[in-house]
């Protein structure tokens, strides 16, 4: 639960920052594999229950650019178009490297494999 509170606080400051600065829409990473049916229609809900906390604040829509792809999709045309994927992050705990072993970590191990890119991501627990 801690982990989901987290979550939550840091989507409302990234929503008043993009609010307080004019920026119309915040992006997150979810994928194909992460979507559930109604998740469209909850996106549309998050932007509008974000907007509602701060109503002074400009209005930011909430966008997931990647649902069509699955986690390897997204892998394949990042690699494809020279993102170093080793400065990304997929893993759910809070160390100063990704653990290696929660399940965002094994689920990003895999979408590698399934990808057939090299994962060159430093984890705690390879």
């Amino acid at each position: 639960m801690r982990g989901g509170c987290a979550r939550i606080r840091a989507r409302l400051i990234f929503r008043n920052f993009a609010g307080s600065k004019g920026i119309p829409k915040i992006q997150i990473g979810l994928t194909k594999d992460q979507f559930r049916t109604n998740t469209h229609k909850f996106m549309k809900t998050a932007g509008n229950i974000l907007n509602f906390f701060e109503p002074t604040i400009a209005p930011v829509a909430v966008e997931a650019p990647f649902a069509g792809l699955t986690k390897s999709g997204v892998i394949k045309l990042a690699d494809s178009s020279g993102v170093d994927l080793k400065d990304t992050w997929s893993c759910g705990m809070n160390g100063p490297i990704q653990c290696g072993a929660c399940p965002s970590c094994v689920a990003r191990k895999t979408a590698f494999v399934d990808a057939g890119v090299v994962d060159t991501t430093n984890y705690e627990n390879p």
